[in-house]
């Protein structure tokens, strides 16, 4: 017997389903790092609770004195 898919309960498939490690070089030295993640949660402000995937990355870099450092965030794409 199928269950439909709107009878399931969409809390179960959110949260975080994947992070990757990148590190950044520039002329063989390291100059910071990413991670690189994407998300599922439920929105409940456009799309009536379904779930949305969202995807982007959090970023770390430094100049070569280690004098300044500069973070990042890219929220990435929106997908249904």
């Amino acid at each position: 017997m199928a269950i439909p898919l709107q009878a399931l309960d969409p809390s179960s498939f959110v949260g975080t389903m994947e992070v990757e490690f990148q590190p950044m070089q520039s002329a063989g030295g390291k100059k910071g790092c990413t991670l690189v993640y994407r998300v599922v949660g439920q929105d409940y402000a456009y799309r009536k609770g379904n779930l949305i995937s969202l995807a982007g990355n959090l970023g770390y870099q430094t100049d070569e004195k280690r004098a300044n450092v500069a973070l990042s965030l890219d929220r990435g794409d929106r997908q249904p």
